[in-house]
Parts: structure tokens; C-alpha cells; sequence
């Protein structure tokens, strides 16, 4: 079993990849192009709009 300081450290560099990941999903999270297959379209036409998706 670990002892408590190394499951604090194991947390703290947790904590610090999370805040990393999260920043890098900040920075390209709105960059990000939605993907819809023709295949799919007439399931996701209700829901989607396609002006929105041009803009």
C-alpha cells in the first residue's frame, strides 16, 4: 500500500495534467470542425443546423 505522501504527489501531478489537458481543450476546443456523415444526416437533421455549421 502507498504511503500518503506518495498518493498526495500522485494526486497533485493528476491535478496538474487535468489543468494541462484542460487548457489545451480551451485553446482548440472551438477550433474543432463538426463531422457529419451524409449517412447520418437525416437522423441529425432535426438537431443540427446547417447554417450553423457553415458559419
Amino acid at each position: 500500500m502507498p504511503k500518503p505522501v506518495e498518493r498526495v504527489d500522485r494526486l497533485r501531478a493528476a491535478a496538474r495534467r487535468r489543468t494541462a489537458y484542460q487548457q489545451a481543450w480551451d485553446a482548440l476546443g472551438s477550433r474543432i470542425r463538426v463531422f457529419v456523415s451524409s449517412s447520418q444526416y437525416s437522423t441529425v437533421r432535426p438537431r443540427i443546423h446547417l447554417a450553423d455549421l457553415a458559419q
